[in-house]
Parts: C-alpha cells; structure tokens; sequence
C-alpha cells in the first residue's frame, strides 16, 4: 500500500540518485499472508466455496463473499483470479461495503503466474463471406455499437476515406464541396468527420447530405456536436477534415472494418493471415469496467488491485446524441454554448476503464491496460493516498492515467476575473473533496491517443502532493505528462489548491508526434512548490512547455536530446489579463536541439520574473557531461522492475556511400546506441546486423573485427556483456558502432540488433528501425581538384565578392598537392566569398569535398549552394565554437566538433524537389533533413567563404557534384 505520510524528500531531490526513489511495493512483499483467501476460475462455480480445489465463477460472487464476512480480519482478505478470461457483463462496482482496514486490504490479485482478464467486450462469430470480390466478410453485431473492433488482440481500422475532394467551404452548418462523394455514402447519418486543429483532433457526426441549388453537395453537420466545435475558441473547426470514417463504402482494405447499426451486422476485411473461422474477434461493450466511488463520507478504502489486466472497454458519446467530440487539450471536452465564454464552459474529463471517487488507500499495482476505447485509469474527486504502479498501459483511444477536474461553470454566459464561479473542483469548500497524494510510478505507457489524439500519458488537473515519477511514456500523439490547469485566469491563480505535486525521472521518448502547441512535460496555472526534476526527454519537438500562468515551479536537472527544450509561455496582449509563465526558475538544465534556455538571467513576465541558471548546451557530437548521463540512465523504469516495459534502445543508423566501381560501393554504416533499458540486468547482450537476404555471404568491417552473413544476411558480433554493466548503452552517449563493406548497386534495407548472448539463433531484443542505403549510378556533373591550376590564381569559371579576403590555389599544407585558400585577414562591413556557377541542376544530388580550417575562432562558409537567382539551398560552415554547422530555422546550428589544421571528407545528399539535405563527416551523418533556406527548384551555385566580423584561413579541395540516377 502506499504510505499515507507525505515524501520529505521530493523537495531534497537535486544531486539524490533517483535509483533510491521509492517505489510502491509489490504486495506480496509488504503485507502479511491473508487471514482469508477467496478463489475464482473461469471454469468455477458460484454454488462452490470459493476455495483452490472449489473456486467460485464470477467475481461478482467472489465480492459477495468479501461484503458477507463479519469483519476484515487481521492480514486482510485476497481474492485470487486464476487465468483466462472473466467477461463482465456490466461495470464492476466497487463502494464503501468492499473497503478493507488500514493495513489490512481487500486485495484483488491474479494467481500466481496467471493471467486474469476482467473482459468489457463481446466475442463476434458466426462470419461468413459477404463480398468475395472484395474481400468483404461479415457477422451479427449482436446489437452492439461499437467504435473499436479488435482481431486476435489487433485494433482494426474504422473505414475511413480522404477529406472531400475539389473545394470545400465550411459554416455554421458544416460544409458545402465541389465533391459528389458524399451523395454516395450508405449511411450518411453515421459518417464522422475527423479534423486536425493545431492542439486537438475533434470529431463530429453527419446529420444529413443533399444537393445543394447550385450543385455543390451540403453536407449538415449533427449538432449541438458541431456548435460545440464551432465555438471552441481557437481550435474550433473551420477548415475540412483530415479525413473521414464509418460507412461501409469506405471498406477497400484489409483490417478495415464497418458497423452498420440498422443491419446489425459488421463489415470486415481480413488481413493476410487471418481467419475469421478461427480468430478472436471482440467488439467492446461496457464503457468502465471497475469503478470504485465512496462519499465524502463513506470514502473505499484499503483495496488493492494487483497483477489484473482491464481489456476491451467502450466509449460511445461522440456516436451519441452529442454528436461529436470537441476536444479542448488533453481529451477533455468543452461543451460551449451560443453566446457563452469558453473561460466559463463547461468542461469534462473523458471517463475511464477503472475510475476511482472518493477512494482512500486504494492501489493498482503490476497490471496490463490494453485495448481501451478511451482512457485507462481515472482518479477523481476526494481521492487520496492512491498508488498507480508497475503497470503496463499501450493500445488505448484516449489517455493513460487521469487525475483531478477541472470544470469551474456554473451556467454563466459571461467571464469576468473576480466571479469565482463554481470552485468545487479549483478550490474546494469541503476539504474531503481535494485529490492529493496520488503516486504515479514505473509504468509503461505508450500508444496512447490512438483515436483522440489530443489525449496525453498522464494528466492531472487540480490535485496536491501529486509524484510522477520514474514511468517509461513512449511514441505520444500530443503531451506525455500534463499538469495542471486554468490558464492564468485570475479568480484560479489566487485561489487554486493545486501545488506540491512532482515530475521526477521520467524518460519521455517521441512526444507530440501529431499534434502542436504542447511539450514533453506542459504545466498550466499555479503549482506553487512543484518540482520537475531529473527527467530525459528525447526526440518530442518540445521537452518543457510552461504555458499560461504555470507559476511557482522549480525547473532542475533535466536533459533534452532532439528537442527545443524550453518554452515560458509570454502576455498575450488580447487578455484583460497577464497570460504568462512567472516565477518559475529553469536551473542546471542540460540540453541539445533546435534551441534551449535563455542565458542565465531572468526572463521577466507581467506576474513576476522567471530566473535561469546554470542551464548547459552541449554541443552535437560532443560527449554529455557525467551529470546529464547519470540522470539519463537513472530515468524512467527503475532496473528492479526491468520486465515491467517493452526492451528498447535509441538507434541512430546512418549512411555514406562511395562512388560505384564495377558495379559496387563502400557502404559506411554508423550506428550509435544509447538509453537502452528495460533489459535484464543479468543479461549478457551482443549485437546483431541484418542486412537482409540480398546482402548474405557479404564480410563487413565491425569496429576491429571481421563478420561475415549468413543465408538470411544476419551476423552476430560483438563481446557479450552482462547489460547491467554497460553502462555506456543505457547513458546518452551510447556506443558508436562502425560498419563497412562493398555492397551492390540497389536499394538495402539494414537494421541492427541488440540481442541477447544466451538466446539460439539471430533474433534481438530490440531492433532499429530499418535504414535504408542506396546505391545507385551516379552522373558527375563537375569536378574540381585543383591540381592543374596555377598557384596563385583560381580556375576558369570561379569568381570572388567582397572584401577584404582573397581566394587562390595554393600547395596543400600537407604537401599531398594542391587546395584553393580563403584568407579573410580583417574585419570588414561585408563577408568575402569565391564561387563557381554551373548548369542549373534538380532532382538528388551529391556533393563530395574536403574542407580544413586552420583555426576554430572563425566562420568558414561553404558549402553553400544557391540558384541562378541567389535563393539560398543548403547551407554548411565551420563555426567559431569549433563546430560544424547547418542553418537551420533562422539560425546556425552546430552539428559535430572539428579541429583546426586537420582535413575532414564531407558529404551533402541533396533532394532538390523535397528541398532538404543530410551532411555527413568523415562518413558519418551529423544532420539529416535539413531544410533548405529558401525555396527553389534548382541549385546553379557553388560557395565557399567567410564571415566580415571574423579573421581565419580556410582550405577546400577535391570537389566533386554528381547527379544520383535513381
């Protein structure tokens, strides 16, 4: 159980290992043995005593059981579920009649080494063929309305088609397009349209589709769904869909599936390998599978819900009588109505499987959420003391865990910054009705969001003495973790109970994958006291966002790779009120991407100021300092409940290939592995290239070793290593693996491997995501070495501009031939730079040169490549911080270290038409989808420079531009 004392030291945590973090403990590890056992089968019977030899059948028996002893004795009471699956008929409801003692829980738990699963679906047989021509097989729905259909444990895709073709308007009824679709759909009045706005993905249902008198085709949106998303504020819908779903005229792939209620039969089409005589096929049914509600006061209490997996639950409101589903941020919904202030709307939490009210001392441990039709876990109003723990939570519609409301409307129309309109939720009369102490810890949560993207891994609204901490969130359509709510409006600044809560080690990978406006980690209003602290964020567009009225935060100690890092929300000057971040501090953060902190400083609001300090930007290419590696292989699950996530490691594969020579090339294969985990500990692990089929039989350069494929184009490589001892693999700078070898002219497909040494065979525990290596015929459109002009001057066709600088060919400095030099020997009040035009060139491109840089003080341009009319394409330099850079998003960006005096290969891959490039050193990718400066359609100039404000010596030779003849 979790202990109901508050954590001393969530306010000590800078410089603590986060190893030594508590985390809830397994039952069977804290508590004494039951005084009273009560078992349950799927194959029992209630008429039995619920024993090992006679267990019960339903678990609404075995509550029955709990509810009828005459006190819950000392060591509490376990009702054990053996495996296999318990379908529940309805919601299985929990009050104050099923608490146990303090100290002494009710404790619902699976059998040792079994899995029970409390089933909110309906199994769908009797399928037949219905339309062999296209695949099309269908069954009874039995009644059922659905919006999920599962196969063998596979989320099936709802029928969907493109947004309408041709021109579409949209108004207050809904669209009007140049499309005739829509005049063919089956069912009209059960289509729903799918829109993607800025931070939400709102939904809404068809009422009606008719020819309009001049043509077009109108199509009458249901309501008051629609008004809802019509006035939502500034994600309200007024653009077309982003696609549209649910009629059986979009059924044309396989697992795609249609429910036609009229017909009470579902459409689908199999995926290969599937059968439909054989297959699990489940429609969800029941919309909260567990609720546990006391009072304020006849609160649950002392429950434990330990090692249960919760499947297959409903939700059917956006198919309802509302119409629609207009999503305000983190799946919640705004429910505006004419003429009303979106600040005093009512707003609802979205439900979920298992919902907790009023619920004390009540924990879920060591559980699986999976395939849910909204959010997994629900902790709301009056609850305290709760411990959410060591569960798996993947395959769901909404979001991961929820706690707190945050609804203020009390039927006013209008906003005013005094009213303090219903508090009940932001400021509680009854202090019973506040949600404090929740523990959030070592789960799993990932692919989540899955139909409302705008849903989030864990939310919490107004709560107190909140810990989030230590959880794996992975590959998030919007924010991974969101606290706190309100915005900055005045009557909620002053009199919020939220504050006291922690976002402690968490490791967040691939957030805001769909949507914008959101972070990694987003907070709104006052959160006096609340730490964020010591968590790693990687590839999530934004690691911290602070937005409207966050206050009272403490930013520290946390590390963001491939992401901007921070944004402090400004004073919108629209409000009549200040809407900034304020009197927050962002201290000792560590960070490499796009942009991160402010100077240290302040950063000053209207509220107050935000102070930084001691934040560090670390270089690409250069080693993290020791602080930020610790943290990174402190965050997320801790190793003691490694089984909990699914293994994982960070790969970055990257590729150069040489010129084709009788009929091959080098290929130069860099891979670096970083933040492995969720390995076992006591694994000895080995690495494993798959290059595929085409490549078997192929001898490889690995590192200093020779490898060789075998048949299937496989080779296991490597010392085996106990993983608890590479740390290098669970730290952020991982290890860089090297791979070379001839390879054949076509496309490959090569992955790479962490595989365990014990394991038969050339499987892996993890595997990259498939790199691909093109090799192809190249056209040389140019190429300059520079050996046969003479010193001193440069080579037909070169030109210079600006001064002061010159350029001429000169003897190489290490004697090996000759170079062109760029001396930039003052300052001046223009750059200096030496060009070459050529004949205007689209499609994929290659650009091969060497560059050298006799200092690391200096701007060295180039190469820089421009059209005939001077647009500016890829841009490359040397920097003055003794880095290489690309110009990205209106500024340099170092990419990689460089020494002065030495030569470097470079190697830029350009894709005229998609206007981007990739830039590798020495073989190694240090930038890839770079976007062009400006927009062109061709490249016609060549450049090499440098900055006025600079003083330097630059060398370029051996310059070679091809055409890649794919």
């Amino acid at each position: 159980m979790r202990a109901s004392t508050r954590r001393p030291w969530v306010a000590a945590l800078s410089g603590v290992l986060l190893a030594a973090l508590p985390v809830a403990v397994p039952p069977d590890e804290a508590r004494a043995q039951p005084a009273v056992t009560i078992v349950v089968a799927p194959d029992g019977d209630d008429a039995n005593p619920g024993t090992e030899a006679a267990p019960l059948r339903t678990l609404m028996a075995a509550q029955q059981a709990v509810r009828d002893l005459s006190t819950i004795p000392d060591g509490g009471v376990s009702v054990l579920l053996r495996g296999g699956r318990y379908e529940l008929p309805d919601t299985l409801a929990f009050d104050a009649r099923d608490s146990g003692r303090a100290g002494h829980p009710v404790t619902w738990a699976a059998w040792p080494g079994e899995r029970p699963v409390l089933d909110g679906g309906r199994l769908v047989d009797g399928w037949t063929v219905h339309d062999a021509a296209a695949g099309i097989w269908s069954a009874p729905a039995g009644g059922l309305t659905a919006r999920q259909l599962y196969v063998d444990g596979v989320r099936a895709t709802r029928a969907r088609t493109e947004t309408f073709a041709g021109t579409t308007s949209t108004d207050d009824t809904g669209h009007l397009t140049t499309d005739t679709a829509p005049l063919s759909w089956q069912r009209p009045e059960g289509v729903e349209l799918v829109y993607r706005r800025i931070w939400t993905q709102p939904r809404n249902l068809v009422a009606s589709v008719s020819q309009a008198s001049d043509g077009r085709t109108r199509v009458t949106m249901a309501q008051p769904g629609w008004g809802y998303n019509r006035r939502k504020g500034g994600t309200a819908t007024t653009t077309p869909p982003a696609w549209i779903e649910n009629d059986y005229t979009f059924l044309d792939e396989p697992g795609e599936w249609y429910l036609d209620p009229v017909a009470d039969t579902v459409y689908y089409i199999p995926r290969e390998g599937e059968d439909l005589t054989t297959a699990d096929v489940v429609l969800p049914a029941v919309e909260r599978l567990v609720t546990v509600h006391g009072t304020a006061g006849q609160p649950v209490h002392d429950i434990v819900f330990d090692g249960l997996t919760f499947a297959h639950s409903t939700w059917l409101q956006p198919s309802g009588p509302l119409g629609g589903h207009p999503d305000i941020q983190g799946n919640l919904v705004r429910l505006p109505e004419p003429g009303q202030d979106n600040r005093v709307a009512p707003m609802l939490v979205t439900p979920g499987a298992v919902h907790l009210e009023y619920a004390h001392r009540v924990d879920v441990t060591d559980g699986t959420f999976t395939r849910l039709g909204n959010a997994a876990i629900d902790v709301a109003r009056g609850s305290r003391d709760v411990a959410v723990a060591r569960n798996r939570i993947e395959d769901i519609a909404g979001s991961g865990v929820q706690i707190g409301e945050v609804d203020l409307s009390d039927g006013s129309l209008t906003y005013d910054t005094t009213s303090p309109y219903d508090t009940r939720n932001y400021d509680p009369d009854d202090e019973r009705d506040i949600i404090r102490g929740i523990d959030v810890t070592a789960n799993h949560i990932t692919r989540v969001g899955l139909d409302y993207a705008s849903a989030v891994g864990v939310f919490a609204g107004y709560t107190q003495d909140v810990l989030i901490a230590r959880n794996d969130l992975a590959d998030l359509p919007y924010s991974a973790i969101s606290l706190g709510w309100g915005w900055a409006q005045p009557q909620v600044l002053a009199g919020s109970i939220a504050g006291d809560n922690a976002i402690v080690g968490n490791s967040i990978r691939g957030a805001m994958a769909t949507l914008k406006d959101g972070g990694a980690i987003y907070t709104l209003g006052g959160q006096p006291g609340t730490t964020i602290e010591r968590n790693l964020v990687a590839n999530s567009v934004l690691a911290l966002y602070l937005d409207e009225g966050s206050s009272g935060i403490d930013v520290a100690q946390n590390v963001s790779t491939g992401s901007a890092t921070l944004t402090l929300q400004q004073d919108f000057t629209n409000r009549p009120y200040p809407t900034g971040a304020f009197d927050n501090t962002v201290r000792e953060t560590y960070w490499q991407g796009s942009s991160g902190p402010a100077a240290d400083g302040v950063v000053s609001r209207l509220n107050g100021d935000n102070t930084l300090s001691g934040n560090v930007r670390v270089p690409a290419g250069t080693e993290w300092p020791a602080a930020a590696d610790q943290i990174a292989r402190e965050a997320g699950i801790p190793g003691t409940h490694w089984s909990v996530g699914d293994p994982y490691a960070v790969f970055h594969l990257t590729s150069t290939t040489g010129g084709l020579e009788n009929g091959e090339a080098v290929m130069n294969l860099t891979a670096r592995v970083a933040r492995a985990a969720n390995v076992d500990p006591d694994a000895t692990v080995r690495w494993v290239l798959d290059a595929g089929p085409g490549l078997a039989g192929r001898t490889f350069t690995a590192g200093q070793s020779q490898i060789t494929t075998d048949a299937t184009g496989r080779a296991v490589f490597g010392t085996a290593q106990r993983f608890g001892d590479a740390l290098d693999l669970q730290g952020m700078d991982g290890r860089v693996i090297p791979i070379s070898g001839p390879v054949p002219a076509g496309t490959h497909q090569v992955r790479l491997g962490l595989a365990d040494a014990a394991a038969p065979g050339t499987g892996a525990l993890v595997w990259s995501a498939p790199h691909e290596v093109v090799v192809a015929p190249e056209t040389v459109l140019f190429a300059e070495d520079f050996d046969t002009t003479a010193t001193g001057s440069l080579p037909a066709g070169w030109t210079t501009t600006g001064t002061p600088g010159t350029a001429a060919v000169v003897a190489d400095p290490d004697g090996t031939g000759r170079s062109l030099r760029i001396d930039h020997p003052a300052t001046g009040s223009s750059s200096f730079t030496t060009q070459l035009p050529f004949a205007a060139q689209g499609g994929d491109l290659v650009l091969r040169l060497r560059m050298r840089a006799e200092q690391t003080t200096a701007i060295g341009y180039g190469p820089w490549l421009r059209d005939a009319a001077g647009v500016q394409g890829p841009m490359a330099a040397v920097l003055d911080d003794a880095t290489f850079g690309v110009y990205r998003t209106n500024a340099w960006s170092g990419i990689g270290p460089y020494q002065a005096g030495r030569w470097y290969d470079l190697t830029l891959r350009i894709d005229v038409p998609a206007q981007r490039y990739s830039v590798a050193v020495d073989g190694v990718i240090l930038a890839t989808d770079v976007p062009f400066r400006g927009t062109t359609g061709d490249l016609a100039l060549l450049q090499f420079g440098a900055y006025s404000g600079d003083t330097g010596r630059f060398h370029v030779d051996d310059i070679a531009l091809s055409r890649i003849d794919t």
